[in-house]
Order: structure tokens, then sequence, then C-alpha cells
């Protein structure tokens, strides 16, 4: 399917799903809005939940990292709001 008119127009989606749930790829999101804050935090606790030893924690001081939280509202989107 193929969205006209709209920012997405000529964007194609294909049919895909997760078990029982079925959905679009790519996902629309028509209507949505978030906000982020940002803490410091020390780099040795965060560094602590890292959910891979691959990962490597990024400090903007010694010692020092930013923790960052974001929520999304989707108002209209392809799998619901």
């Amino acid at each position: 399917m193929e969205a006209r008119g709209s920012f997405f127009a000529g964007i194609r989606q294909v049919e895909s799903s997760i078990g029982a749930h079925a959905f679009k790829l790519p996902i629309f999101y028509r209507d949505a809005s978030s906000t982020t804050a940002f803490f410091a935090a020390r780099a040795g606790r965060v560094a602590r939940h890292l959910p891979h030893p691959s990962l490597r924690l990024a400090t903007f001081a010694p010692g020092v990292a930013v923790v960052a939280v974001t929520v999304f509202e989707y108002r209209d989107c392809d799998i619901g709001p």
C-alpha cells in the first residue's frame, strides 16, 4: 500500500507479522509527540547497566555520563494509538 498526498507519498509498505500480530513496515507515524529529559549520572553506575559488554559508555566529563529518558505519545500510526 502506498500513502498518497502526504509526507509518506511514494513510500511502499509491506505486510509483516510477529506471532499473531500483523502490521506494515515501515510504520507510519502520522500524529505523535515526544519529550526527552537528560540527567547527569555517575559513569560507573551507568556502565553496570549496559546490556552487553561490547557497548562502551560515552562520558561528557570525567566520571560523568548522560542518561536520557524519552517518552512518546502516538495518536495516529499504523499500529494503533
